[in-house]
């Protein structure tokens, strides 16, 4: 079972990074500032948060399963919130420049 779930959790990450790499590199941004030197930064804070989410998983079970479950909970209930709020802004914004656009037509 656990060797059907690594093979599974091995499928599913390649065909992640190979998605996640082609939608990074269509960014405008990203032709701006040069294909090479944009991955580059992607793979730093890639490669940083696979190092980074091990240590804070663990420093969360520090005090015990509950609370460290608890914690992290907590802790993506708040990204989640942040993320839903920045990008209604950041929705609201693209409309008002869509209505722009589409008026000078």
């Amino acid at each position: 079972m656990a060797v059907a779930a690594m093979a599974l959790l091995t499928c599913a990450t390649s065909f992640g990074y190979a998605a996640q790499s082609t939608y990074y590199s269509e960014f405008p941004c990203v032709t701006r500032y040069g294909g090479e030197r944009a991955m580059a930064v992607y793979q730093v804070f890639d490669n940083s948060g696979q190092v980074m989410g091990p240590l804070i998983f663990a420093a969360a079970m520090t005090g015990g399963y509950s609370l460290g479950l608890l914690l992290i909970g907590v802790m993506t209930g708040i990204c989640v919130a942040l993320f839903s709020m920045l990008n209604k802004a950041k929705d609201k914004k693209s409309l008002i420049e869509h209505e722009d656009v589409s008026d000078v037509g």
